[in-house]
C-alpha cells in the first residue's frame, strides 16, 4: 500500500473512531503512515541502546562538533514517501522516525520553515529537530542510498535547473546591493560569500557537489574564450544581459573561476548593475563640487591622457563611464567615442565599444588588446578609452594617440595618482613622454570607504573610553585635528561605526568615494621627473591646491561620513604632512555645501 493511501486510511480510521476495545485504544500505539507515534521517543520501544548501532547511520556534524544520526527510513530522498525537491532536499532531510535536520544556515529560511511545518503535519512532532550543515545533509543522504542499495540521491542536477538557481543567486544580491559574490567549494563544504559595501558576509552553504554542478552550469552560459570548462584551470568568463536573461538593473557578471587545493574550486562574480538607464553624471557619483570642476577641466582639454587608478573594486570603470557620459553629453553627436576594452563591463551610452575576444592564453590576451587599441587610433576617433594600461606596448598606443591629438581616457592599478607616473617609468615609458604635462595631462587616484550608520554611529570619545580605539590612534587622530582649520574643529564631532541597527549592516550603510586629482604642470612634472616627490606633493598642496587621498578622506570624517579607524584600514595612517595644513583650510573653505 503507498504512503499516502495509508495516510487516508489512518485519517478514515480517525474520524470513525477506534474499532479495538477501550483497554486496546489506550495501550497500543497510534499507527499513522507505517510510522511509530507513540508518546515516547521511537527508539525507545525498541528496547536497543541510545547507540542505535543496528542500522542506523552516523555522520560528524562539523557545525556542532558531535554525530548526527538517522535510524529511520529516509522519506524526503528521492523515490521516499515525502520526496523533496532537489533544491530543497539540499536543506532538510527526515526519517520514518521523526528525524528532521535542517540547513544550519537557512535556519529562518520560509521555505525551509514551511517545508518542516508541512512534514511535521503528516508524520507528527519530531523527535530530533536539529540544524545540520549542510555537507552534513548530504552525506546523510548518500549514506541512506548506500544502505538501500541505491548509487545516490537522485539523478543529477540537469544543467538548465542549475542555472536557474545561479541567476537565483544573482538576484538575492542584486536586492542587497552586492558587489562581489564568492563561491568556495572544497571537498567537504562549499560557502556563498557577498561583499556588500566593500566587505563579505558568509549568506548560505551548500554540498559540495551540487556546488562544483553549479560552477560548471555557470561556465556554460557565459561567454568564454576556452571552449570547455576545466575544473583545475584559471578560467575568466562574461555573462550579458544581450545574451541571457539576467535580474533587473544587472546589466553583467564578471567571472573568475580559480582552482583551490585539494581539488577546491572558487568562482568570484562582480556584478556590474545598468542603473536606471540615464547617463551617469560624474556629480551623482559623490565627489565634492572642487573634484567636479577638476575632472570638468580636465575633459575639456582636447588632447592629453586622463588616467583613472586604484586597487580592484575602487569604482576606476564607474567614474570613466560618468566621465564619458558627460563628455558625449555635451557634445552629442559630434563625437566619435571608441573604447577598447577586456572584457567591456558598463554599457556606455552612444560609445562604440571594441571587446577583445578570440585569445585563450595570457600572452594571446595582451597581444589582442594591443592590436585593438592600434585599430582604435586607425579607426578615427574623436576621444578613446582604453580600459586598462596593463604594459608597455599598450602604454606606448596610448602615447601614440595623445601625440597624434587624440584625448586618452584609462585605468591603471597605481596606489595614489603621483604613483601612475612612477608606475608608467617602471613599464619603460621615456621619461619625456611620462613626465610631459600635455602627454599625461590628468591624473585621479580613487577609494571607495564604508559609510558608517547615521543612526547607530558612536562618538569617537566613547570609542575611546570604551578601548575600541587604541592610544596610538587616538593620538593620530588627534594630530591630523591639529592641521585641521580651527573653527572647523570646534564645530565637529568625529564618529566610529556603531553595533549596528535595523536601518544598515553591521553598522555601516553604503560607500563614498575618496579621491585625489593632479592637473599636473611642467613645475610638477619636473620634480617629479627628479625623484623630488616630497617637493612635488607640497608643490601640488600649496601651488596647486590639491588635496590626497588621506585629506579627502579626513574631510569625510570630520563631515562625519566615515570613521577615521575605517580611513586607516582602507587609505593611510592619519599621518599628516605640514602642507596638509594648507590644503585643508583651502579645500574647507571651498567645501561650501559639501560638509
Amino acid at each position: 500500500m503507498s504512503f499516502m493511501s495509508r495516510f487516508k486510511r489512518d485519517q478514515i480510521k480517525a474520524d470513525v473512531g477506534p474499532s479495538t476495545s477501550s483497554t486496546e485504544a489506550n495501550t497500543a500505539p497510534e499507527i499513522k503512515m507505517g510510522i511509530l507515534m507513540d508518546n515516547a521517543p521511537p527508539h525507545a520501544s525498541s528496547g536497543k541502546s541510545g547507540n542505535h548501532d543496528n542500522g542506523s547511520i552516523r555522520v560528524y556534524d562539523p557545525g556542532s562538533q558531535a554525530d548526527v544520526s538517522i535510524t529511520g527510513k529516509v522519506i524526503t530522498a528521492p523515490g521516499g514517501e515525502l520526496e523533496l525537491k532537489e533544491a530543497v532536499r539540499q536543506l532538510i532531510i527526515a526519517s520514518s522516525e521523526r528525524e528532521i535536520y535542517y540547513s544550519r544556515s537557512h535556519q529562518t529560511s520560509p521555505q525551509v520553515l514551511s517545508e518542516i511545518k508541512r512534514i511535521e503535519s503528516i508524520i507528527g512532532d519530531a523527535w530530533v529537530k536539529k540544524p545540520t550543515d549542510m555537507s552534513t545533509i548530504d552525506e546523510l543522504y548518500h549514506r541512506a542510498a548506500a544502505r538501500g542499495g541505491r548509487k545516490g540521491t537522485g539523478s543529477r542536477n540537469d544543467q538548465s535547473a542549475m542555472q536557474r538557481a545561479f541567476i537565483s543567486i544573482i538576484a538575492n544580491a542584486a536586492t542587497r546591493n552586492t558587489s562581489d559574490i564568492r563561491i568556495v567549494v572544497n571537498q567537504s563544504r562549499a560557502i556563498t560569500r557577498y561583499r556588500i559595501d566593500g566587505i563579505y558576509h558568509d549568506i548560505s552553504e551548500m554540498p559540495p557537489q551540487y556546488a562544483f554542478e553549479l560552477l560548471s552550469a555557470a561556465f556554460a552560459m557565459a561567454d568564454a574564450s576556452d571552449p570547455a570548462y576545466q575544473q583545475r584551470q584559471f578560467q575568466g568568463a562574461r555573462i550579458s544581459n544581450l545574451t541571457t536573461e539576467l535580474p533587473a538593473g544587472v546589466q553583467s557578471l564578471r567571472l573568475q573561476f580559480n582552482p583551490l587545493a585539494n581539488e577546491g574550486r572558487v568562482l568570484v562574480i562582480r556584478i556590474l548593475y545598468s542603473g536606471d538607464g540615464r547617463m551617469t553624471d560624474v556629480g551623482s557619483l559623490g565627489y565634492s563640487r572642487e573634484q567636479v570642476r577638476q575632472i570638468s577641466t580636465m575633459s575639456a582639454r582636447p588632447v592629453g591622457i586622463n588616467v583613472i587608478s586604484g586597487p580592484t573594486g575602487s569604482g576606476k570603470s564607474t567614474t570613466l563611464k560618468a566621465i564619458l557620459e558627460g563628455v558625449i553629453a555635451k557634445r552629442g553627436d559630434e563625437l566619435t567615442v571608441l573604447t577598447i576594452e577586456d572584457p567591456p563591463e558598463y554599457v556606455i551610452h552612444a560609445a562604440e565599444q571594441m571587446p577583445v575576444t578570440n585569445a585563450k592564453t595570457q600572452e594571446e590576451r595582451a597581444e589582442a588588446f594591443t592590436q585593438a587599441i592600434a585599430a582604435g587610433l586607425r579607426s578615427d576617433p574623436d576621444i578613446m578609452m582604453i580600459g586598462e594600461i596593463r604594459d608597455r606596448a599598450s602604454a606606448d598606443l596610448a602615447v601614440e594617440g595623445a601625440l597624434s591629438g587624440h584625448p586618452i581616457y584609462a585605468s591603471l592599478h597605481a596606489n595614489t595618482a603621483m604613483d601612475i607616473l612612477t608606475r608608467l617609468r617602471d613599464m619603460g615609458i621615456e621619461d619625456f613622454k611620462v613626465f610631459d604635462s600635455t602627454v599625461f595631462s590628468g591624473l585621479v587616484g580613487q577609494r571607495l570607504l564604508r559609510k558608517i550608520c547615521p543612526d547607530c554611529r558612536v562618538p569617537l570619545e566613547d570609542g575611546i573610553a570604551s578601548g575600541r580605539v587604541d592610544d596610538l590612534a587616538a593620538e593620530r587622530i588627534s594630530r591630523m585635528g591639529e592641521h585641521t582649520p580651527s573653527h572647523v574643529m570646534a564645530e565637529t564631532t568625529l564618529y566610529i561605526s556603531g553595533d549596528g541597527c535595523p536601518n544598515c549592516s553591521g553598522g555601516y550603510r553604503g560607500r563614498a568615494v575618496v579621491a585625489e586629482i593632479i592637473l599636473p604642470d611642467d613645475s610638477f612634472m619636473e620634480m617629479m621627473q627628479q625623484s623630488r616627490k616630497a617637493e612635488a606633493r607640497a608643490y601640488w598642496f600649496e601651488h596647486m591646491n590639491g588635496i590626497d587621498l588621506l585629506g579627502s578622506a579626513w574631510m569625510r570624517a570630520v563631515g562625519g561620513e566615515v570613521s577615521p579607524i575605517d580611513i586607516e584600514n582602507t587609505v593611510a595612517l592619519l599621518d599628516p604632512l605640514e602642507s596638509h595644513r594648507h590644503a585643508l583650510e583651502y579645500w574647507f573653505k571651498h567645501a561650501g555645501d559639501d560638509r
